[in-house]
């Protein structure tokens, strides 16, 4: 049986978690992988049976970094909607680093990837995707006790209103690249308009 480094391990994760980030799911390969954490291919094949397991697992600590910034937020002095701003504004910088991951595997057209696997890196990221959305939904619960339209709007079903900011600020950094204070600037006027 093949010998495990743990370092080594601790290394692949956060090497293919910043890999899969930068160039997305379907271009990375094993090679550039084990190229980058300085090993075989063979030998990243002792620590993960696939390129989805590797990504499952690198990725697995997305939702609890959800959780952290949301706790931190939670406990620092700002008010509700500077907890939101804040966290939108923390989403952006996520996903400019994203290089369409998301968008790759949830399109339609992801012929390379083959079915079984497809779904469960969508079930996967549809996961990380719910944990964002309730997390915006939290924040908008706080600013509701204050502001009665917010209260209206949160009465749509399946979260409308946190998937509407969500997709607002994706489209605002996907569409507006290099123009993130004028991103920013906007949420921070969208938000103001929907709280006043």
């Amino acid at each position: 049986m093949p010998r495990k480094i743990p370092d080594l391990e601790a290394t692949i994760l956060q090497k293919a978690e910043k890999l899969f980030m930068q160039e997305g799911y379907v271009d990375l390969d094993m090679k550039k992988i084990a190229k980058a954490c300085g090993t075989s291919v063979g030998n990243l094949y002792n620590y993960f049976s696939s390129k989805t397991d590797l990504f499952l697992a690198a990725s697995s600590a997305w939702i609890p970094w959800i959780d952290t910034e949301y706790n931190q937020l939670q406990a620092s002095d700002k008010t509700p909607l500077e907890k939101l701003e804040a966290f939108l504004f923390r989403f952006v910088e996520v996903l400019q680093t994203s290089s369409g991951l998301w968008e790759e595997v949830f399109s339609t057209s992801t012929r390379d990837i083959p079915a079984a696997e497809l779904q469960l890196l969508r079930d996967h990221l549809r996961q990380i995707s719910q944990a964002v959305t309730t997390r915006v939904d939290d924040f908008l619960a706080e600013i509701a006790v204050e502001q009665p339209k917010v209260t209206s709007l949160r009465l749509h079903p399946d979260k409308r209103l946190a998937c509407c900011l969500l997709s607002t600020t994706k489209l605002l950094s996907r569409r507006f690249p290099d123009e993130n204070e004028a991103n920013q600037n906007f949420i921070r006027a969208f938000l103001g308009a929907l709280t006043h």
